[in-house]
């Protein structure tokens, strides 16, 4: 069982709203939007934590009775109020722009949104395999804005990332092997993408 949710966050922007949702947030939600400054990051940040709520009572039937965690590389997991984390489903969580997106299932899983944005060419060497890179040039070769390109490369990256976050390694220290022909391959993950809103895409990986 596999389960992805997004929601936009802006009416959390307003202050009646976010009081709100923080009062029905997790501590740990809580504390993280207590040390932001930034407004739209503590929107994020809270919007996050009432989708994870929703998200665990659709999906497993779980109210309450669960503390979200994070890992020292930044993971999120659940625990119960002992601290176990037995029969708990896995959870990812990722945020971009005025989205936010949970996924929860009963394997590693790992979802990532981003919001389109201008592409830097030295990103994309980095980034994309060689077949990836030849596509991406065909694609921007064709299409004088460019906007199928900057489209296709924003699925490559959100898959890599969905990727990284379901190994808990992060992009940067799998960027040598997800840069490789044949990443999708040996990750032995499914990943599914799908576009959202005009300038959003989302993709998951679980196993």
């Amino acid at each position: 069982m596999t389960r992805v949710y997004y929601c936009n966050i802006k009416t959390l922007l307003r202050k009646e709203e976010y009081e709100r949702a923080f009062r029905r947030s997790y501590s740990f939600r809580k504390k993280k939007a207590g040390a932001l400054k930034n407004r739209t990051d503590q929107a994020r940040c809270i919007g996050a934590g009432l989708l994870l709520r929703y998200a665990l009572l659709d999906a497993a039937g779980i109210r309450d009775k669960v503390l979200e965690n994070a890992d020292a590389g930044g993971r999120p997991y659940l625990t119960g109020e002992d601290g176990g984390t037995k029969d708990l489903p896995r959870i990812s969580i990722s945020h971009s722009g005025d989205y936010v997106a949970v996924a929860i299932s009963d394997r590693e899983v790992g979802v990532d949104i981003q919001k389109r944005r201008s592409v830097r060419e030295s990103l994309t060497d980095r980034v994309m395999s060689p077949e990836e890179k030849r596509e991406y040039d065909r694609l921007c070769s064709e299409d004088a804005g460019s906007e199928a390109a900057r489209e296709y490369f924003l699925s490559v990256w959100t898959a890599k990332e969905a990727v990284s976050k379901m190994d808990g390694r992060g992009i940067f220290a799998m960027l040598p092997e997800l840069s490789r022909d044949g990443w999708k391959e040996k990750a032995k993950a499914k990943i599914l993408s799908r576009k959202i809103a005009d300038d959003y895409m989302l993709a998951v990986a679980y196993h």
